[in-house]
């Protein structure tokens, strides 16, 4: 079999594996240490890159727009958080804690960033062939990925965690919109940044 011919095979086999272990094994993975979840995916993230390193691109040189755009992701961020107050939806992080803060404001967007606009994204690609329907499919995992906390946190929490895959699913897609304009990853992972800076500096005004 010719490596062409294999492509979607392997392709549904990364996502499939990604599926797998992240959402069926979750409890298992997660038994094995805090960031023993944060291990698999940057081995996940690597090899997957690895394989496509031939489409990887990873910078692009800012643009007005990218200015404006990062400059809307904070007030953005900051009112997601404020809604909560609307809504009467209790927020369950600690801000005051270091390590929840680099996850939040840098490592964490970061990583998502390569696994669904990367590692996800470009095997997606292989298999679904049309942009939109990337954007869609890449943007649902994602979203799922924020609830599917739903199943082990107390009942009291659930409803931020309703609330967190209703807006997570919703930038995603512009997220995943415009990475497809030019396929650089910088992008992304500049308004995931800018938006996350939003949210944690509600908790500074609340």
């Amino acid at each position: 079999m010719t490596p062409k011919k294999s492509e979607p095979y392997i392709a549904f086999g990364i996502i499939l594996f990604y599926i797998f272990i992240r959402f069926v094994f979750i409890r298992q993975l997660d038994g094995l240490g805090f960031y023993a979840s944060y291990i698999f995916e940057v081995f996940f993230v690597t090899a997957v890159l690895f394989y496509y390193r031939k489409r990887v691109q990873l910078f692009a040189k800012p643009t007005k727009n990218d200015f404006i755009e990062n400059a809307v992701a904070i007030p953005l961020g900051f009112g997601v958080f404020e809604f909560t107050k609307v809504i009467g939806v209790p927020i369950p992080f600690d801000f005051h804690g270091a390590e929840f803060l680099f996850l939040l404001l840098l490592f964490g967007p970061i990583l998502e960033e390569f696994i669904f606009r990367q590692a996800l994204w470009l095997p997606a690609e292989v298999l679904l062939k049309k942009t939109g329907l990337v954007i869609l499919f890449t943007s649902l995992i994602f979203s799922f990925a924020h609830f599917q906390a739903y199943f082990f946190v107390p009942p009291e929490v659930r409803s931020f965690v309703i609330y967190q895959a209703s807006y997570t699913f919703l930038i995603a897609l512009w997220w995943g919109y415009r990475y497809s304009l030019n396929r650089r990853l910088s992008v992304p992972i500049l308004l995931h940044l800018t938006f996350n800076l939003g949210f944690s500096l509600g908790f500074l005004f609340k």
